[in-house]
């Protein structure tokens, strides 16, 4: 498992709402020139903070992605097939690792027809909610995103495929790597 701890020292992450600093309005000018950043974040530097100060922090799991984002290298970019959660137990990466293990189980196993074929489709695009019967009685989103390894903790999807994020509204937006050194005032 990546070693998350940095990211769960930085108690300005869990905590709502964060103090936007100088320091964290430098950062959003510093990324803002990248617009495939952008993409991510459903917008401009505004709304990236708003989100940054009202989001609450969560971790996704990588369902699926391609072969190239499971590589170090900073240049990968390609999509992914997340699942994320409501429930609070998102905030543990652990928990997020068993859960996403058990529902990958499940499609393996075909215990979920209707959702293995969109897997096997590589240009499938969807953003589905899954049965909770099918998932253990929890509701899991499961989207196909297009993700960039320079955004990926160690440049690549973790072994346990567990990537933070912040989740504000119904959706969840991942924590660039370059946010885990930010430390505010």
């Amino acid at each position: 498992m990546p070693d998350y701890s940095r990211l769960e020292s930085m108690r300005w992450l869990k905590q709502i709402p964060r103090p936007i600093t100088p320091e964290i309005e430098r950062f959003c000018n510093r990324v803002s020139g990248k617009p495939l950043f952008f993409a991510f974040w459903n917008g401009g530097q505004k709304s990236w903070l708003q989100e940054m100060e009202l989001a609450r922090l969560s971790f996704v799991y990588v369902l699926q992605a391609s072969a190239e984002l499971f590589e170090p290298d900073q240049h990968n970019f390609a999509p992914a097939v997340l699942l994320a959660t409501e429930r609070s137990e998102s905030v543990n990466p652990r928990w997020m690792a068993r859960a996403g293990d058990e529902i990958w189980a499940r499609i393996r196993s075909g215990h979920m027809p209707n959702v293995a074929p969109l897997l096997e489709d590589e240009h499938a695009f969807f953003d589905l909610m899954l049965p909770r019967e099918q998932t253990g009685g929890v509701a899991f989103r499961m989207w196909v995103e297009p993700v960039s390894a320079r955004h990926l903790p160690g440049f690549c999807v973790p072994e346990n495929r567990v990537l933070p994020a912040l989740k504000h509204g119904g959706t969840w937006s991942l924590i660039p790597a370059a946010l885990y050194g930010v430390q505010p005032d």
